[in-house]
């Protein structure tokens, strides 16, 4: 537990950011606590880590920007334990008005979030697995197919060969669901998303502009 010149009691989360598709480092992005710009930035370094001070016993998380890149939102709850060894993907704008334009949306879009959500099983991306919003909203689900890329035969009604979906188009809130079905066996709460008494749903917000991150480990069963 560490103490701010605010008074707030933070805990640290300590990650690291890469390119989505080549997963190299991404170096100069800008880390921020959301909803409290009280609470000092911080910038990745050469290796694309960076160490960022939260509210501890909060559901929170950080906003991420980089210049050529989509902005992430990835929340977190925190407890009075530090986060650390994560890794947080970032999509050039490039790929994402590619992806979300070949799923009849818009990116970016103003007034308007993203999400995407992620599936893991035993440190491999999980295929095969659903994801639905709660409340329902945007547009989507776009699947991704096996490059990562926006695979248009799985569309609105197939499941991801890649372990991930995204959503357009998604009204901004202070707090919505991600419902998850894995392909194979439970479906658990991974890293990123806020706790739920559920273990196959996650809070998040959706925050204008960024695309909001969660993600959920698949158990090997099945």
């Amino acid at each position: 537990m560490s103490s701010t010149s605010t008074g707030i009691p933070t805990v640290n989360l300590s990650a690291t950011i890469v390119d989505e598709s080549t997963q190299t480092p991404i170096v100069g992005a800008k880390v921020c606590a959301y909803l409290h710009p009280e609470l000092p930035c911080t910038m990745s370094d050469a290796s694309g880590k960076f160490t960022e001070g939260l509210p501890e016993n909060a559901n929170t998380g950080v906003l991420i920007d980089m210049a050529g890149y989509g902005g992430v939102m990835a929340p977190l709850t925190t407890q009075t334990f530090p986060f650390t060894g994560l890794t947080i993907e970032m999509a050039t704008t490039t790929q994402l008005t590619t992806y979300y334009g070949g799923g009849n949306s818009t990116y970016p879009e103003a007034g308007k979030g993203f999400v995407k959500v992620s599936f893991a099983s035993s440190g491999a991306m999980q295929g095969g697995s659903t994801a639905t919003l709660v409340p329902a909203g945007g547009k989507g689900p776009f699947y991704a197919g096996p490059t990562g890329t926006y695979d248009p035969a799985a569309g609105l009604t197939g499941t991801s060969s890649a372990g991930s979906v995204r959503y357009g188009s998604v009204p901004v809130s202070a707090s919505i669901e991600a419902d998850a079905q894995c392909a194979n066996g439970a479906t658990v709460q991974g890293q990123f998303g806020w706790a739920n008494a559920s273990t196959s749903k996650f809070g998040l917000p959706v925050v204008d502009g960024y695309e909001t991150h969660v993600d959920f480990q698949c158990s090997n069963n099945g």
